[in-house]
């Protein structure tokens, strides 16, 4: 397969490294003496050196050189750890989340990820999710890619399992907390359930699942395989979601569905390294995207009737779609604090009659790299998402939209800074303003203007295929109000989040939450106290209050709000472009279409569905 080839296969995730080049004076081509003249007007001394505390051999060989690359020093003593910008561990137990400070660090783990990482999460999550969304008989299930699934410690359930199982069929017993292939087995009689069942609960006692078993798999020269892709969680407040494809995993013994052996039912690396062949045959049990695309336009297509790039057109997209659905039915639960983040891989099967089934989701997916294709793929995957969390997080942390991405840069080599982390100077964004670069563009922490100008000529290079924001019915304005940001912004909201709010967390979307004509206002990180501040300004105080009048946040909808902000003399008319808010679509996923930013204020459009 050609290398352009490759390029649009994987177009969802694109994996060229000269997106996060470091740019430095002798080869940066914007660079010239009045730009060199200017920045040294406004040279300030360089802060220090951000910490970062890792305890981690997954993946530690992609993570530490990335850390080190963006010119942070890694914390060695136990004192610093407290004080560490960022705290990547392997697992949610080895994170602190009491002595969290919100808005000051970042941590690689969601407290409660096993809302759907957790199998038999994942399975309750999912029935919650269509309980509250109330589908009718008539309606299709929106999560009908997940096989029959049964939880063994439910009493009626697992009669109902007992009731559905009969000698020929097949299913598979899993451990609900488990990875790497730990604890499962296949499942043929009732007899072998109730031996299997016996020798599980003399050992160590845990949540089992049994799912019924894809007996007739797609397969890759006779032989099953599934897909991993990344769900990446860039941002919790507010949510930035990004989906990137991974590659194919496949075993190394051709399928019979009547073999005992796990080699040949599970694809994992952990299993098939038990095959004694593996050692000369570890290159052929991976696959990336475009060798599947060729594999299935060559040999698969013709007999099925399938569109050329089925993979393109139809498998990627659909796995996209699950992700969203998946991620839909747990965001309203999850820990959302300014700092969480966390990188999740996603497995998928499928079937003889190209159906798209969700396998599971794991934490802490693996990194380990022991063939070509994993050296490919997954290096570029885990760099690009430590890119982009850190900048949401200094998004995020300044009350500024996250979108559009634009990638990081070293930040020890920045000539030019902010006063603080949480305010941006006027003059400084004016200086960066006049040499070309948009209103709405972020400069990050210790960035100067040929790194900012380097980022800014990148920002439409990294798709963003997945992008859920936090609530609905929610209006976030940054700069409403006031005539700059530093009037508005308080600078020890990192402080007063830890002191005041702790680990509670704002919900936006409650009857107690201060609301305009139903729309949920609040700027982003603020807690109830500094909110109560925003509200209490004269330019909202004599705002009318209309009850019965609930406008949503959707659209043109906000276009509507803002109108009545203008009328009542509290915007100026050159605020809002209207004409922009009335052509975007309602229910895109174009990511241009999800967040339109307007002179400092940020436009979230929530889509009613689940597609």
């Amino acid at each position: 397969m050609g290398q352009n080839s490759s390029k649009l296969i994987l177009k969802g995730a694109s994996y060229q490294e000269d997106q996060f080049i470091m740019s430095t004076d002798e080869d940066d081509p914007v660079k010239t003496d009045s730009n060199t003249k200017s920045e040294e007007s406004i040279n300030q001394p360089t802060l220090p050196k951000p910490k970062f505390f890792m305890n981690c051999s997954n993946g530690s060989h992609i993570v530490l050189p990335q850390l080190n690359r963006l010119g942070w020093d890694r914390a060695t003593s136990i004192n610093d750890i407290d004080n560490c910008f960022l705290k990547w561990t392997e697992t949610v137990t080895q994170q602190n989340y009491q002595d969290f400070k919100e808005g000051k660090c970042m941590v690689n783990h969601i407290p409660n990820c096993g809302l759907f990482c957790n199998k038999l999460g994942l399975l309750l999550s999912l029935r919650n999710y269509s309980e509250k969304i109330g589908l009718n008989e008539n309606q299709e299930n929106p999560f009908n890619f997940i096989p029959e699934t049964y939880w063994l410690g439910d009493y009626n359930e697992r009669a109902k399992f007992l009731n559905q199982l009969s000698n020929g069929q097949i299913w598979i017993m899993k451990p609900c907390g488990s990875n790497q292939g730990r604890g499962i087995c296949l499942i043929h009689s009732k007899e072998e359930f109730h031996r299997i069942e016996r020798i599980q609960e003399e050992g160590f006692q845990q949540h089992r699942i049994v799912q019924k078993y894809i007996a007739s798999p797609l397969l890759l020269n006779k032989r099953k395989f599934d897909i991993r892709c990344y769900l990446m969680i860039v941002s919790t407040m507010p949510y930035l979601v990004l989906f990137a494809p991974g590659y194919i995993r496949l075993s190394l013994h051709k399928y019979d569905v009547d073999d005992t052996s796990l080699i040949t039912h599970l694809t994992n690396q952990c299993i098939q390294k038990k095959d004694p062949a593996y050692a000369n045959s570890k290159e052929d049990s991976v696959w990336t995207f475009a060798m599947l695309n060729e594999y299935i336009n060559r040999n698969v297509a013709p007999d099925k009737r399938l569109p050329y790039s089925w993979v393109v057109r139809n498998l990627l997209p659909e796995m996209r779609k699950i992700s969203k659905r998946v991620f839909a039915a747990v965001k309203d639960k999850l820990a959302c604090r300014m700092g969480f983040f966390e990188i999740f891989g996603m497995d998928f099967m499928i079937d003889d009659n190209m159906k798209v089934w969700l396998i599971e989701i794991n934490t802490n997916p693996a990194m380990t790299t022991n063939c070509e294709v994993l050296k490919q793929v997954i290096p570029p995957i885990v760099r690009r998402f430590i890119n982009i969390s850190v900048e949401c997080f200094e998004k995020a942390r300044r009350w500024q939209p996250l979108l559009p991405i634009h990638g990081i840069f070293p930040r020890n080599t920045s000539k030019i800074r902010d006063i603080s982390w949480n305010v941006l100077l006027k003059d400084r964004q004016e200086y960066f303003n006049n040499s070309g670069l948009p209103s709405s563009f972020t400069v990050l922490y210790n960035e100067r203007l040929s790194s900012a100008i380097s980022r800014q000529a990148d920002c439409y290079k990294i798709p963003l295929d997945l992008w859920l924001p936090p609530k609905p019915n929610s209006l976030s304005i940054s700069s409403a109000t006031f005539s700059s940001s530093d009037k508005m912004l308080i600078r020890s909201v990192p402080d007063q989040l830890h002191k005041q709010r702790k680990l509670k967390e704002i919900k936006t979307g409650r009857s107690s939450a201060p609301s305009f004509n139903g729309v949920s206002i609040r700027p982003y990180g603020l807690n109830r106290l500094q909110n109560d501040r925003f509200l209490s300004s004269p330019k909202l105080a004599n705002l009318p209050a209309r009850k019965s009048n609930t406008v949503g946040a959707y659209g043109v909808g906000n276009a509507n709000v803002l109108r009545q902000l203008e009328s009542s003399g509290n915007l100026s008319k050159d605020f809002v472009n209207y004409e922009k808010l009335k052509r975007s679509p309602r229910n895109s996923i174009e990511p241009n279409n999800m967040l339109q930013l307007i002179q400092g204020v940020e436009f979230r459009s929530m889509e009613r569905n689940t597609n």
